[in-house]
């Protein structure tokens, strides 16, 4: 999931450079008291999330009833398949640019995790939601804090003229 798929996304994405997901000052560590400061941190991980869910295709459901989804009709103890790696590539739910990595369009937005915004549903979504969900994210956002903390104290110690 997500730090590969927010450190493949970042190093390539050129409006984001300069903004730094850390800019915690001189600590040698990120701490979790800091993640309420790194706002665009935190857009990183959900707009890493949307395009590169740990789970593309989830366990399938299974319908109680007959159901009409637009003009499918499924028959109950049918077992339908919700793929969240297309789901979160739709340009109905995400503009055209849908399968651009632009952490900013979290920027005013209140699009999140829980079970209120069906089209971003990378914990699943209902009954079946990730019980896990709160301390996956706050690990992934710590964990990926810490590697862009210590990638920028680098680069300051190795060339500092080089670093955005």
């Amino acid at each position: 999931m997500g730090v590969d798929g927010a450190n493949e996304e970042s190093v390539s994405h050129e409006e984001g450079s300069g903004k730094g997901p850390t800019s915690r000052g001189d600590n040698d560590k990120v701490e979790e008291c800091d993640l309420q400061h790194l706002h665009y941190l935190k857009m990183v991980v959900k707009e890493s999330l949307r395009l590169h869910p740990s789970v593309p295709f989830p366990s399938p459901l299974e319908c109680m009833e007959d159901t009409k989804v637009v003009d499918y009709d499924i028959p109950a103890k049918s077992r339908v398949y919700v793929s969240i790696w297309s789901v979160g590539r739709h340009p109905k739910y995400w503009g055209d640019d849908a399968k651009d990595f632009r952490p900013e369009r979290f920027k005013n937005n209140d699009v999140n995790f829980n079970n209120a915004h069906m089209e971003f549903i990378s914990f699943g979504a209902g009954g079946r939601i990730c019980q896990g969900m709160s301390l996956a994210n706050a690990i992934v956002e710590l964990f990926y804090a810490n590697l862009m903390h210590a990638f920028e104290t680098l680069c300051m110690r190795l060339k500092p003229s080089a670093c955005v």
